[in-house]
């Protein structure tokens, strides 16, 4: 370590490295598992003959996770008052979902009657397309042809850790040149 005593340079470099570790710690995301009473809650609730597939609602297939909720009806679900982890939220908006004959994929076919089919409720398999027009005056939040958008859940720690590091590094930079002016017009 006496290397970097001498070279300031050398020194913001680890500092760099070391805080792009510490951050990259932090920003990365960590595994989490899908709220596993869910589905035979549903079984449960709707009275389907299985349970549903977690990549009902997880855009990430069965693995599940945190910021996965995401397919389009999992959005629904989630814009009705689905919390992680509360059945009873669950329960609420299902109900909710089946009153107002929520359609996330638009194909004329409500979510709920979906899932009692044994079908998709993301994938538009009917054959129909529910038209939705401006004129009527009444466009709905939920049911045939609504659209509920993702969140976007893109890191951006990355982009932190590198401005913290350029400022450290031209800080190191600027301090060694300093001190070799003051150096050199001793």
């Amino acid at each position: 370590m006496p290397y970097l005593h001498r070279n300031p340079l050398a020194a913001g470099l680890l500092a760099l490295l070391s805080l792009a570790a510490a951050l990259a710690v932090l920003v990365v995301p960590r595994a989490a598992q899908a709220t596993s009473n869910f589905p035979p809650a549903m079984q449960t609730d709707l009275t389907l003959k299985a349970a549903p597939q977690c990549a009902v609602c997880h855009t990430d297939g069965n693995a599940g996770g945190r910021g996965t909720v995401n397919t389009p009806f999992g959005a629904s679900a989630r814009a009705h008052g689905l919390v992680a982890y509360d059945a009873t939220s669950l329960s609420n908006a299902l109900t909710a979902m089946t009153a107002d004959g929520t359609d996330s994929d638009g194909d004329c076919i409500p979510d709920v009657t979906e899932l009692k089919n044994g079908t998709d409720p993301n994938v538009a398999d009917s054959g129909k397309t529910c038209a939705v027009t401006a004129s009527s005056g009444d466009l709905p939040a939920y049911g045939c042809g609504a659209r509920v958008a993702s969140r976007d859940e893109t890191p951006r720690g990355w982009m932190v850790a590198f401005g913290l590091g350029y400022v450290l590094a031209v800080g190191a930079r600027r301090k060694a040149q300093r001190r070799k002016c003051r150096h050199s017009s001793s």
